[in-house]
């Protein structure tokens, strides 16, 4: 229950109100706290169904409060997704869950997702007791009203992919993160911060976006060590399996690329992902922002987004979502068979297939009163950019993302030649 006006304003400047808010399971009053309020996301901040950000004080001293849910890392900053393009809310949530699964079954100490030393370094603070980071996203649906009882909609509680949830010390110069931005040629031209957004380390006086060959000399250096390996290696000036090891976990890699594939997941090879490294020397790819996938695609229709006709680069009959000028596709020049191998590790195990699957789509899914559902559909049509979306029939629907997963599932199988353990 949010007490205040809603922020309005979705410029640059994102210019926070003050709100109060109650949080409650069921009836039961869980928390009440002060907030800072503002619009998040990109381009859904223009959609009818926006997102919000909140960054919550304890109401009685000012100071900033830190909330734990579940297993979560505690955090002041929580953020309500609209997902104006998914209005079934699970996309996003069950994507980084499987993302998770993925990495999780790595060998060892590959499945710690981040790199053993920086486990390590945390035993003399906290015995390592920060086994549930995220290094994604994670959320769950809940019903938002205004103080007067009037119902808001349906949104998704979710975390705000902070940087303790990476393991992250944004004073540390080596620990680097940076997201690219809507920026469709980062892997055309030299690194340039004007592409990305770095969220560590800390930059003194930062803006997203903004220039930082000047301002953080060290975070440019390892960019631009990064894209220019990333160019070399697509012009054929360097040998990639020769040199791999010096800037990228493999891995990680192919298990994004895998995830990637699997979830229909366009948008992820120039805008949402988060690029980290805990040395400033090895880079490793942490999956964000997953609402655009099992289906919706941006600018395409219900038959160019079908399972059957997104596919890989070497299927002659499809066009691959990798393809282009993309870095992403030198894994398939380079490590097909690492990739074929690890997709059957990961089809054997059980942890990429329909059953799995379907059950994190139901998890999510129960959360959600058909009858609130009905009324924020009245509430919030679809609109503008809404209509990603909604191309046909039950283009929307639960029904829809488990068929196209389970086709997609068996159309990956059918160009790898997988058959079963």
């Amino acid at each position: 229950m949010v007490e205040g006006a809603f922020p309005t304003d979705n410029s640059d400047a994102r210019t926070p109100v003050d709100v109060a808010v109650s949080v409650y399971e069921g009836g039961i009053p869980l928390f009440s706290a002060n907030a800072e309020m503002s619009i998040q996301g990109q381009s859904s901040a223009t959609d009818n169904k926006k997102g919000y950000k909140f960054k919550f004080t304890n109401p009685t001293t000012g100071n900033k409060l830190l909330i734990k849910i579940g297993d979560w890392l505690p955090t002041n900053k929580w953020t309500l997704k609209g997902y104006a393009v998914d209005r079934t809310l699970v996309r996003d949530t069950i994507s980084a869950a499987l993302w998770r699964n993925i990495r999780r079954t790595a060998p060892f100490p590959d499945n710690l997702i981040a790199p053993k030393h920086v486990w390590d370094s945390l035993q003399s603070n906290d015995l390592s007791m920060n086994a549930s980071a995220l290094f994604s996203t994670d959320g769950f649906p809940v019903e938002v009203w205004q103080q007067d009882g009037t119902f808001f909609g349906l949104f998704v509680w979710r975390t705000s992919a902070d940087i303790p949830d990476f393991l992250l010390d944004e004073d540390n110069r080596n620990h680097i993160q940076i997201q690219p931005q809507h920026a469709g040629f980062i892997w055309d031209h030299a690194f340039t911060g004007t592409d990305w957004v770095v969220a560590s380390p800390k930059i003194k006086k930062y803006t997203d976006q903004m220039d930082i060959s000047k301002a953080a000399p060290d975070v440019q250096a390892a960019g631009a060590r990064f894209i220019q390996w990333c160019m070399d290696v697509r012009a054929g000036n360097v040998d990639m399996r020769a040199t791999y090891p010096y800037y990228i976990n493999l891995q990680s890699w192919l298990d994004y690329i895998l995830f990637c594939e699997v979830a229909g997941s366009e948008d992820s090879r120039q805008n949402n992902f988060n690029m980290t490294t805990w040395d400033g020397m090895i880079w490793h790819q942490c999956a964000y922002d997953m609402d655009e996938t099992w289906g919706i695609m941006f600018d395409t229709t219900v038959e160019t987004s079908a399972p059957e006709n997104c596919g890989f680069i070497m299927n002659q009959n499809t066009q691959s979502y990798w393809a282009g000028t993309n870095f992403f596709q030198m894994f398939y020049t380079y490590f097909l068979p690492e990739l074929r191998a690890r997709w059957a590790g990961l089809r054997n195990a059980g942890t990429i297939s329909y059953e799995r699957i379907a059950k994190l789509v139901k998890q999510q899914a129960d959360f959600i009163d058909p009858v609130m559902m009905e009324q924020d559909l009245a509430i919030w049509p679809p609109n503008g950019s809404d209509v990603v979306d909604y191309g046909a029939p039950g283009r929307n629907y639960y029904t829809f993302i488990l068929d196209w997963a389970n086709r997609r599932i068996a159309w990956i199988d059918a160009q790898w030649g997988y058959s079963g353990a």
